[in-house]
């Protein structure tokens, strides 16, 4: 769905509409809003990013007022840990913060996949 601002509703965030392309056909789009649903439905799960490789949001939970800046971290924090292992691809970083929460990162050759989790809430949930 297509307003004045060009952004494409996308679920609970937005959509750039130049990065609309880098998920290809509106097929694409659907089966990463889809996938997004799926993820966010996860107990614990509180924010899902998924940004094109060079760092534009293509979909986002995030509290819009912080998503470009924290695209931009995720993305220097990418960087640096591709730097540390030149010699090897990395193919997932977790950041664990010391009030509980978790930054999943999942690098692909064109896209990153990014969670914000909190693991407490899951292991409840499973106890129950």
């Amino acid at each position: 769905m297509m307003n004045n601002n060009n952004n494409i509703k996308s679920v609970e965030g937005t959509t750039n509409k130049s990065t609309a392309a880098a998920a290809g056909t509106s097929n694409n789009l659907e089966e990463v809003n889809d996938t997004v649903s799926r993820i966010s439905s996860h107990n614990g799960v509180s924010g899902v990013m998924i940004l094109s490789e060079i760092g534009e949001i293509i979909t986002s939970t995030f509290p819009r007022d912080k998503q470009t800046e924290q695209a931009n971290i995720i993305c220097k924090v990418k960087k640096y840990s591709s730097s540390l292992f030149e010699d090897d691809e990395i193919s997932f970083i977790r950041i664990r913060s010391t009030q509980g929460n978790e930054l999943l990162i999942a690098p692909n050759n064109s896209y990153l996949l990014v969670v914000l989790h909190d693991p407490l809430v899951s292991s409840i949930d499973q106890q129950i």
